[in-house]
């Protein structure tokens, strides 16, 4: 095919759970070819390998680093389209010099979420995105899901009125709390902090939401490690005979497994959690003031006998409330005292329908030459959010945004 026909050369970097989740919608594709996968980590290569002759990609490279495709001619700066593309999904504190390579290369990038671990790598993308005319597109995929397409919808419809408060959490259960006291997601200075890393995707949301009325302007987060405070011996499972402890390792959770890019600290899998070096918080609850004087609530539990999101919207006309977990939404309309459950449309996709759809409209901006619906901006603002509760935490203050 020829430009002409927006055809799409990929690469990805980073070959970790959010590769092995999106590869399969790239190789079904008709209008692009996976040219390369950049995965520094040669112990995951074998199974990159197994992923690329499952979806018949033949001729698609597996490299260790971006040095290596800048040597394959296709890729050599002058000779890349308005229309390839480059996703990044490696760990976020690897994201920002990526990112500076593959924006000075001229591809179109599509970032994951968090866009990075600290405020100055988060300013620094933001400045490299302003200095491009090419398409950049964070990794928020919970905006695509149809369920928070629904509420968004709702809240625009002008149904519910005025928006006074939104209320919003996030669960884990207990065997994906322990996952993340042993993994390299426990450690502050590979994530940004437990809230940047698992909780961007809501301070994202709920600044998505209040997007036509206000702007946060001030903020008071409370949080601390408050399930891991007890005192045992044993540094691993292997070493405790304690078979009913809720946290005992019984082996890799999700994209538990070890993948993309080494973490600094390393620690066994089966490390007991609390004897952990873990650093971040484990539960926190943020309040979040916006300039029109109304507020929103988001509170994370990273251990709770039930998991997933919910939502709460409190209107001046009505309410609005749901979780995704039953994947339902009820609407009160106050005049008429009227209650219904609102249609969402029913999806295979990861991420609650969201992985298809955001790969799809990241095509379609590439394509049309437009920006996405989830930009650099929201992806500086989301971290900035978490960066900010976190600090208000450590000073037990408010914190003027």
């Amino acid at each position: 095919m020829t430009s002409e026909q927006k055809y799409h050369n990929i690469v990805v970097v980073g070959a970790g759970g959010r590769c092995g989740a999106l590869l399969p919608l790239f190789a079904e594709r008709d209008d692009c070819n996976i040219v390369a996968i950049i995965e520094k980590n040669k112990d995951n290569h074998q199974k990159v390998k197994g992923w690329l002759d499952k979806y018949e990609c033949k001729e698609t490279l597996l490299l260790e680093t971006l040095e290596e495709l800048s040597e394959v001619s296709l890729f050599k700066k002058d000779q890349i389209s308005q229309y390839d593309m480059a996703f990044i999904f490696t760990p976020e504190w690897t994201h920002a010099d990526i990112f500076e390579q593959l924006v000075s290369a001229n591809f179109n990038v599509f970032i994951e979420k968090p866009l990075a671990t600290t405020k100055e790598e988060v300013l620094k993308i933001e400045e490299l995105t302003q200095k491009t005319d090419r398409v950049v597109q964070v990794g928020f995929v919970m905006r695509y899901s149809p369920f928070y397409q629904t509420v968004k919808q709702t809240v625009d419809s002008g149904k519910l009125g005025q928006l006074v408060m939104i209320e919003m959490s996030e669960r884990l259960l207990p065997i994906h709390g322990a996952s993340n006291r042993r993994r390299w997601h426990r450690l502050i200075k590979n994530t940004g902090g437990f809230l940047n890393e698992k909780s961007s995707h809501d301070l994202d949301m709920m600044c998505w939401l209040k997007a036509n009325q206000g702007v946060p302007v001030r903020l008071f987060s409370h949080g601390g490690q408050s399930f891991f405070n007890r005192n045992v011996t044993a540094k691993k499972c292997a070493e405790c005979d304690e078979m009913q402890c809720p946290y005992r390792f019984k082996g890799f959770v999700g994209d538990d497994i070890p993948s993309s890019y080494n973490a600094p600290g390393k620690v066994a899998p089966d490390t007991c959690v609390y004897n952990s070096d873990a650093d971040i918080m484990d539960n926190q609850s943020v309040t979040i003031s916006f300039s029109d004087g109304t507020q929103g609530i988001f509170t994370l539990l990273n251990v709770s006998g039930v998991d997933g999101r919910e939502i709460r919207i409190h209107g001046t006309e009505g309410m609005l409330y749901g979780n995704t977990k039953s994947n339902e939404l009820t609407l009160h309309e106050y005049k008429g005292d009227i209650k219904r459950q609102l249609p969402i449309p029913e999806s295979s996709s990861g991420h609650g329908g969201g992985d298809a759809v955001i790969i799809d409209k990241f095509f379609q901006c590439v394509k049309a030459g437009e920006q996405s619906m989830t930009t650099v901006s929201d992806g500086v603002k989301a971290s900035l959010l978490a960066f900010a509760a976190d600090k208000s935490v450590r000073i037990k203050q408010s914190v003027t945004l």
